[in-house]
């Protein structure tokens, strides 16, 4: 072989437009599925800072030896050390105040319904008489 004379072979136009669109759709495929599953988890770790958002509320009040609200309005819960936002995809069914008393247990038999708006699951909180210990149930 002489130096210099060596074919160079190379996609042509048309491999390589078919190489970039068959790139192109296993990469859209795969986020999608990156995207569900992140939605996924950041609604499973809202319910887990809901439930210690509500815990943390009755320890404060008990601590405290004071009433304390919860109040459930639109996209957000407020409580006495702050609030939640509920991410995208999930919505509160009932608006109201929970208002718990100085030992931390509620008043009221007040049950917390979220909607996953993409599964339409429903998730029910259920705080029990007496101790207040959440009770969760998924529909």
């Amino acid at each position: 072989m002489k130096v210099g004379s060596c074919p160079i072979k190379a996609f042509t136009l048309l491999e390589s437009l078919l190489t970039l669109g068959i790139t192109l759709f296993l990469v859209s495929l795969l986020a999608v599925g990156v995207g569900e599953v992140y939605r996924s988890f950041e609604k499973n770790l809202f319910y887990i800072r809901f439930e210690h958002f509500y815990t943390e509320s009755q320890t404060l009040a008990w601590a405290r030896q004071e009433p304390a609200q919860l109040s459930f309005q639109g996209k957000r819960i407020k409580g006495v050390q702050g609030e939640l936002v509920l991410p995208e995809g999930l919505e509160l069914l009932s608006q109201f105040q929970l208002d718990l008393t100085a030992k931390g247990n509620h008043t009221g038999l007040s049950r917390i319904v979220f909607r996953d708006q993409a599964s339409g699951t429903t998730i029910h909180y259920q705080a029990r008489i007496g101790n207040g210990i959440l009770r969760r149930t998924e529909e």
